[in-house]
């Protein structure tokens, strides 16, 4: 898989600029259906790549192996409810993945409900389509009609067209750096385990050298990192922000948000082409893959000092562009 998104991407860095777009997308489980159901929406091709990876290969492999079904209880989570964000190249997908059934009850597999955004900037792209994608996700789930569904796909679409005509291009309106305070907020500065945020910079440290810039080391990594009360999407994009500043635009990078009532959040950062293995953490709570808050490094204090001068720094840089992560 690793060949494939490598010659996927410089296929597409060879060509021209390419037009922006903003594209829904629906398929999974959905009791309009009696099996997995008929794609909704655009297909585009990175669309297709996508559904492969994270559904067909992704999840489908997970529960073809087994790998899920093994685990014991304690290190299962609940059931699908996660937010994602996918880059490569001059793409972002945002994706919903949620527990659902087709029409026989079955629901091994989830429905992902999804927006291809290409050409605008990150924060324009999750600030004004992640609400309709989970507003989409939910008329989706509410009803059992296969053509509900399609009327509902049609009408997210529609509102999608609409914001291309008043969104600027990413050409024109670059994107947002990330803050001091953002950067702040996600890396738990303010906790009072002063370690904490030394393990999560530490752990993308390793998981970033091991890759190498743009990927080039074939390797894929995951750091699993928690939430801390942020809205949708938000620590997904300020990670995926902030990797892409660091490795580049030709490396696979998702950034996955685990929310559900019965357990704390977590985002699992994936940095490289996810294959079923990296996916396997869609299921895996925190008592079968840690938090990297939670694992106790040793760390040199050349270390320790580095990271408290770039937290420094960004209190100092509280509304401003944060420096990059000293990794």
């Amino acid at each position: 898989m690793g060949q494939f998104f490598q010659k996927f991407a410089a296929r597409i860095l060879s060509g021209p600029a390419r037009e922006p777009i903003l594209a829904v997308s629906v398929f999974g489980k959905h009791p309009g259906w009696d099996d997995h159901m008929d794609d909704a929406g655009h297909q585009f091709p990175e669309m297709l790549t996508f559904k492969r990876m994270i559904y067909v290969e992704g999840i489908g492999g997970n529960i073809d192996s087994g790998s899920w079904a093994h685990l014991p209880e304690p290190e299962r989570l609940a059931e699908f409810n996660h937010l994602l964000i996918y880059s490569l190249d001059d793409y972002y997908i945002l994706a919903s993945i949620t527990a659902s059934r087709d029409g026989k009850g079955r629901s091994l597999y989830p429905l992902v409900t999804a927006v291809q955004a290409r050409g605008y900037s990150l924060p324009d792209i999750a600030e004004h389509t992640g609400p309709l994608l989970l507003t989409l996700q939910n008329n989706v789930i509410a009803t059992s009609s296969a053509a509900e569904v399609r009327a509902a796909v049609q009408t997210a679409q529609k509102s999608l067209d609409e914001l291309t005509g008043r969104l600027q291009p990413r050409a024109v309106k670059a994107d947002r750096l990330v803050t001091g305070s953002q950067m702040l907020q996600i890396l738990a500065a303010e906790n009072t385990v002063p370690d904490i945020t030394a393990r999560m910079i530490y752990s993308l440290q390793k998981a970033v050298q091991s890759c190498g810039r743009e990927g080039a080391n074939g390797r894929t990594e995951t750091v699993r990192v928690p939430i801390f009360g942020h809205p949708p999407w938000l620590s997904a994009r300020i990670w995926i922000a902030s990797l892409r500043g660091l490795i580049g635009t030709g490396c696979p990078l998702m950034a996955v948000e685990y929310r559900h009532s019965a357990a704390p959040g977590l985002t699992d950062l994936i940095i490289g082409p996810p294959g079923p293995g990296q996916l396997f953490s869609l299921r895996a709570s925190t008592a079968r893959i840690p938090l990297a808050s939670d694992i106790p490094f040793q760390t040199d204090a050349e270390f320790q000092q580095r990271v408290k001068t770039y937290l420094t720094e960004c209190r100092n840089l509280d509304q401003s562009a944060a420096p990059p992560l000293p990794i």
